[in-house]
């Protein structure tokens, strides 16, 4: 065979070698494998062949779209793609992103780059709308006794415009500058715009790699989280005699090769774009409590601060930058609740919370659409009315006592008012209440009337009948005094029979509890 045959052959072959490969990656490796995770999202499910008219109409259509997320070899052709563009052309290969100088990325999505370039503004009714509705909550949360602060997080852009394309003009004002001006020039509702505490922190910087921002993704770095918690905090503290920001001293930055936030995986560029990381600590250990968390979203996490002389108790809604900054915050609040999401009133604890703060970044003003027409919030529901307005009555410990045992060695007596007396002896025990029928969605929550012998808290835990033990992280902890006190608490709507049990937390003093009541607003 002539050399010119066998270089036609050989071509041929690596020609049909490339056709096949993708079938061939279709049976060597699961779908799960070359998916859509690293872009942040599920895949189109496959979906089912159905003997009905509009179903086959819609099957060809819809299984193109669960194809186009798992064929063969999808990763390894992203990724080549991402590299060529990338390292090769400065160029995004997703039409959410856009790369600027030195490798930066920034988000192009939700608008940003119009946002940014000023050809989104605001009409003067937009403007009156945002207006409207913050002053509504705030006249609400003022008249229950709460301060209220809606503050802005600055775009990445914002503070680093110098190493976006040149390809992004500037045509004029940004959505926030027209915001701010207009809440400065036509309302008293207490606006914090951190982007000046940006600007000032950023002369800081003794790169292009060591910024607020992170360079490859769109949240912060640990200074970024300083410059932020001190905004807020040093806003909060205001004209008060509580604690301000603990200053940057308290903290130290531990730093490590890689895990920082990056849009690294998102594009396919795993291993090669690489972005050292670095978290903020505070020096001074176990100045803070974990009291209760919400993993499944929208996250919940409540805190309590254990230095002197903290701000109240106090809610915070925010969007993706909350988890950076949470740890950071907890740390000057008395009680400190994050709530991952919009604003929603029925997370607020009426009875005791002092203060509401809504934070988000600066897309959210192109994001959230206010309504034309102010409407005054009604009061918030106080004195347990959220829990008392429940309809469905799941457990009530006052009148099926029978249902209360002591497990594995509690200390368990009754007090001479009918209280119940819990004293912790090992690890696992506990007081359990149930079984109960609870509905698999809608409000479930627990209130619980409770004391104790001395500064402590009382563990909430809660799991399906039959379960194999209380898992700690189906727990919430609410912190007990010796004045008796009434709180309650959402849990998640597990379906079906359902037991909860009570607990001091760790071998704390005893707690007394008084009455444990569950509620559902759907019918189980």
């Amino acid at each position: 065979m002539s050399p010119r045959n066998i270089s036609n052959a050989a071509l041929i072959v690596l020609f049909a070698a490339a056709l096949l490969a993708p079938t061939f990656d279709l049976f060597v490796r699961a779908d799960v494998e070359r998916d859509t995770a690293p872009e942040f999202r599920a895949p189109t499910p496959k979906p089912t062949l159905k003997p009905d008219p509009e179903a086959l109409y819609k099957y060809p259509a819809r299984y193109e779209s669960h194809f186009n997320d798992t064929f063969g070899l999808r990763d390894k052709i992203l990724r080549l793609n991402s590299i060529q563009k990338y390292f090769g052309l400065k160029l995004a290969p997703t039409r959410s992103q856009v790369v600027g100088e030195h490798g930066w990325i920034y988000y192009a999505g939700d608008y940003s780059m119009e946002v940014v370039s000023g050809a989104l503004p605001f009409t003067e009714a937009q403007l009156m709308a945002w207006q409207g509705e913050l002053e509504a909550r705030a006249a609400m949360h003022a008249a229950g006794g709460r301060r209220y602060l809606f503050a802005l997080v600055p775009n990445k852009e914002s503070i680093y415009p110098e190493h976006l394309p040149a390809s992004i003009p500037r045509n004029g004002p940004t959505r926030m500058d027209q915001f701010v001006a207009w809440m400065s020039a036509h309302s008293d509702v207490n606006v914090l715009d951190m982007r000046p505490a940006f600007l000032a922190a950023k002369q800081h910087d003794t790169g292009p790699m060591d910024p607020l921002y992170t360079p490859h993704g769109t949240h912060w770095t640990s200074r970024g989280v300083y410059t932020a918690y001190n905004a807020l905090v040093g806003r909060l503290a205001e004209g008060t005699s509580y604690a301000g920001p603990l200053p940057f001293e308290a903290f130290e930055i531990q730093r490590y090769e890689v895990g920082a936030d990056s849009l690294a995986s998102n594009l396919y560029l795993m291993g090669l774009l690489v972005q050292p990381g670095d978290s903020l600590v505070r020096r001074e250990p176990n100045r803070i409590q974990l009291l209760e968390q919400t993993i499944r979203a929208p996250t919940w996490v409540r805190t309590r601060g254990l230095d002197p002389n903290l701000l109240p108790h106090t809610i915070v809604f925010h969007d993706s930058f909350g988890p950076f900054i949470a740890a950071t915050l907890a740390q000057s609040f008395e009680t400190l609740d994050m709530s991952e999401g919009l604003y929603d009133r029925q997370r607020i604890d009426g009875r005791n919370t002092r203060i509401v703060v809504e934070m988000f970044v600066e897309r959210y003003l192109r994001n959230h659409v206010p309504s034309p027409t102010a409407v005054p919030e009604p009061p918030l529901a106080v004195d347990s009315g959220v829990f008392d307005a429940l309809p469905h009555v799941l457990f009530d410990l006052a009148a099926t006592p029978e249902k209360a045992r002591p497990v594995d060695g509690l200390d368990l007596t009754r007090t001479a008012d009918g209280g119940y007396r819990l004293q912790r002896t090992s690890a696992k025990d506990g007081l359990v209440c149930g079984p109960f029928p609870m509905p698999a969605q809608g409000e479930v929550r627990v209130q619980i009337e409770f004391e104790s012998d001395a500064t402590g808290s009382l563990d909430i835990m809660w799991r399906r009948a039959g379960d194999e033990g209380f898992k700690r992280n189906q727990r919430a902890m609410l912190p007990a005094s010796s004045r008796r006190d009434t709180r309650d608490i959402s849990i998640p709507a597990l379906g079906g029979m359902c037991e909860i049990m009570l607990r001091p937390t760790g071998m704390q003093p005893p707690v007394v509890v008084r009455a444990c009541r569950v509620r559902s607003g759907l019918a189980p």
